[in-house]
């Protein structure tokens, strides 16, 4: 048998955890009228033998008794609150098998993404999750892919990890570009190089240049022996010999050297002469020639006169070789004697520091006719310009 109160199984009709004392327990077998009668007189003599000790016990017990009228009785079920006392409790039956979550839906719990965060976890970001537009940036430009990764990997670990993603291929991408372009500009220069040697012999040494019609012309040593005349002036551009004055289609087919196409339109009033312009070759060579218009009328450049010359090294930065009669050229070395005894005592000449001097010559019959040859450390030629007027 067991409490009706707690459940505790019953010694002697007594629960030993509550002291609960279980009056039907001694008639569980019998007739519910039969069992009723014992039950009372029990009871009865229960309170007889309760007043009794009472009477006999010593003045502190009957104090306690009085200050606990119901110590020492067993406690009696309500009705309201027990509405099975008196009925046997039976014992607890495990179930057959533990519970088990239905297949597929795990507990909720400590699942990633569900439920509360593990402990300790930082919470995820709402808007965490891929970025086209930032991978594709990460992807052109990986250093700022890189920094955004840096910053955001841990608030925003889906998104920083894409985007690392990106970066590393742009940068794979990029560094694969590089070392193909790279072997292809090898390539295309040794090839250069290969028809360079062709068309020159093998030899870089002596300066050549390439005419308009697409001829290459190569020196060895271009020397002008022509005698000093200033209306028959002879210059040698490049190897080519130009008599001065010429026109400007002689001069650049013969030369190389050319005007830009806006420049060609500019026009001089007649009889005016022009300040010097700069004209280059296809091999960016660079010197400077004056114009003369000899018409009575305004005329484009392009239909004037080629009637100086001027080169500098310094300045122009130029590789052109430009050779006056006997010899004289840029590069060459600077020797007053010697340039007397080519053009004549100089009509004007200037020695100023730091080696820098200028040697003059004028026509003596027309003053517009002039040469000069300058030197910056008194030893090289560093300068030369020369301009002859048509005889008119």
């Amino acid at each position: 048998m067991f409490c009706s109160k707690c459940g505790t199984e019953l010694k002697d009709n007594v629960c030993p955890n509550c002291g609960y004392h279980e009056p039907e327990a001694q008639a569980a077998d019998m007739p519910e009228t039969a069992a009723a009668e014992p039950a009372a007189v029990e009871t009865a003599e229960t309170q007889a033998a309760a007043g009794e000790a009472a009477e006999t016990a010593s003045p502190e017990t009957a104090a306690q008794q009085a200050a606990a009228p119901n110590a020492g009785q067993p406690a009696q079920p309500y009705a309201d609150t027990a509405p099975n006392a008196g009925q046997p409790v039976p014992p607890y039956t495990p179930p057959a098998q533990p519970y088990t979550p239905p297949a597929g839906q795990p507990y909720a719990y400590g699942q990633p993404g569900q439920g509360y965060a593990p402990y300790g976890a930082p919470a995820a970001a709402a808007d965490d999750k891929k970025s086209t537009g930032l991978n594709v940036l990460s992807f052109f430009f990986p250093v700022i892919g890189l920094i955004i990764y840096l910053v955001t990997k841990k608030d925003k670990p889906v998104r920083a990890k894409s985007m690392g993603k990106s970066a590393l291929g742009g940068f794979i991408t990029w560094f694969v570009l590089t070392v193909i372009l790279t072997i292809l500009l090898v390539a295309l220069g040794m090839y250069g190089f290969s028809v360079l040697q062709e068309e020159t012999g093998g030899s870089f040494e002596a300066p050549y240049i390439t005419s308009q019609d697409g001829t290459v012309i190569v020196g060895d040593d271009f020397t002008n022996d022509a005698a000093f005349d200033w209306q028959n002036m002879v210059v040698v551009i490049n190897g080519v010999e130009v008599d001065l004055p010429c026109t400007y289609s002689e001069f650049t087919q013969k030369t190389g050297f050319a005007l830009e196409p806006e420049q060609l339109t500019e026009e001089l009033n007649a009889k005016y002469y022009s300040y010097r312009v700069s004209v280059e070759n296809l091999l960016d060579q660079e010197i400077n020639i004056r114009f003369y218009n000899v018409s009575e009328t305004t005329a484009a450049v392009q239909d004037c006169l080629v009637v100086g010359v001027a080169v500098d090294a310094e300045y122009d930065g130029s590789e052109a070789v430009i050779v006056l009669p006997q010899n004289v050229q840029v590069g060459g070395t600077y020797d007053p004697a010697a340039l007397r005894a080519a053009f004549g005592e100089p009509t004007d000449t200037y020695t100023g520091t730091d080696g820098y001097a200028t040697m003059t010559w004028h026509d003596d019959y027309d003053e517009y006719n002039t040469l000069e040859i300058t030197t910056y450390d008194g030893q090289t030629i560093e300068e030369i310009a020369v301009d002859a007027y048509p005889v008119e």
